[in-house]
């Protein structure tokens, strides 16, 4: 793995963590909710972008497809 999917994985996991820690605490406000459709629409951008990197010549259409 080179140091930009590192990048990517941990934009990743700082998202990750992060939606899931304010939908946990809180659920009621509209903000906490639209933050975390934002910060999961997010993660799996940075998951798709992390296979795409990582993936052979085979599949590289379908996860740009799913990116773009």
């Amino acid at each position: 793995m080179d140091w930009k999917n590192l990048l990517v994985f941990s934009s990743f996991a700082v998202n990750f963590f992060l939606s899931l820690i304010i939908y946990f605490r809180s659920k009621k406000t509209t903000a906490n909710i639209m933050f975390v459709i934002t910060a999961f629409g997010i993660t799996t951008w940075c998951l798709a972008m992390i296979f795409y990197r990582a993936s052979d010549s085979s599949n590289v259409l379908f996860w740009t497809k799913l990116l773009y």
